[in-house]
Order: structure tokens, then sequence, then C-alpha cells
């Protein structure tokens, strides 16, 4: 491999530079492809990323590639991404790898059992989030008409299962396995 303008033999050097290189600029976050949870120290995919499904892959088969020729990659995805990329659905437990603090409140609401629920947490179907480009918050219904349905005890697992989907959501839908 050489880069260009610069002349040497490629004993592993140059291709190690050139993937530390790439892994750098995907991770930048003017590039927008990926955001950095602080807490567990991984990234993730940009929900709000303008990246196309077939430029993600050309990064997944870069970072392929890279693995493939034994270099060491200064990325750490968050774990459950290698579920979803597998077709395995996400669980609190994935959830409780990316993001503690956000899967230690939803146990708190299935754990929850008085009838009060709805008046004690005031939660809908509907989530806002903070756009990590823009810093605009963004408000996603999990549900067809999200906004106007309470969670209550009776429906809580069903919108804890659905939060979590949610969150998976940029990997599910851009990372998805090909058929062949």
């Amino acid at each position: 491999m050489v880069f260009e303008g610069e002349e040497g033999l490629d004993e592993g050097g140059v291709k190690k530079e050139f993937y530390r290189l790439v892994v750098e600029r995907i991770l930048m976050p003017d590039f927008g492809a990926f955001v950095y949870e602080e807490e567990s120290r991984t990234v993730n995919f940009n929900r709000f990323g303008t990246l196309t499904t077939e430029q993600m892959r050309l990064l997944g088969a870069l970072v392929g590639i890279g693995v493939y020729n034994a270099c060491l990659l200064d990325i750490e995805f968050a774990p459950y991404i290698y579920g979803l990329l597998l077709g395995r659905e996400p669980t609190m437990r994935d959830l409780a790898q990316y993001q503690p603090t956000l899967a230690r409140s939803l146990q708190q609401l299935l754990d929850y059992d008085e009838p009060d629920l709805a008046d004690v947490f005031a939660l809908t179907y509907a989530v806002t989030v903070r756009n990590p480009t823009t810093g605009e918050m963004v408000t996603h219904e999990l549900r067809k008409g999200g906004a106007d349905i309470p969670v209550t005890v009776y429906n809580r697992a069903d919108y804890v299962q659905r939060y979590i989907r949610y969150g998976a959501e940029p990997v599910r839908s851009r990372a998805a396995p090909r058929k062949c």
C-alpha cells in the first residue's frame, strides 16, 4: 500500500496508518456516522446521520477488511451491535451495556407495581432525544399516536421493549444483513 506522494515499502506500517486515519475520520462528530456514549465509552450509529445505507456498508466493509488484515482499530462499538448484525433482538441487558443509566430507569419502571404508575412516571409512547449533530430535541412516537397513549402498569413491558428497539433502530435499518 502506498499513500499518494509518499514512497516506501509497506511492511505493515503504511497499512496500519491508513486504517488509523480512516477510523479517526469516521469517528469525528462532523462526519455524522457515529455518536460516542460517555457512560460506556462506546460508539453507536448516529440515528440522525446523513449517510446512506450504501455508505454505511462501505464503512462496514472497510472496518471488516481492517480486522481481516489484523489491524487494530481504535473503535469500540456498543456490544449489542454485534448481536443486531447477527439478527438478534436487543434486550435490556444489551441496553445496560451501552446506556446503563437509561437501563436502570426502565428497570425501575418495570419494577413499579402500583396502580398509580401512569401518574407517577407521566410517560407516553413518545420519546424525546437530542440530535447530536444539531443539538435540536426531536420527538419520536414508539407507536402510532404514541404521544397520546399513557404508559400504565398494564402496558409498561411493551413500552420498554419498544424503547429498546428504538435505541437499536439506526443499526437495524442500516446494518441489517443482506440476503444473497
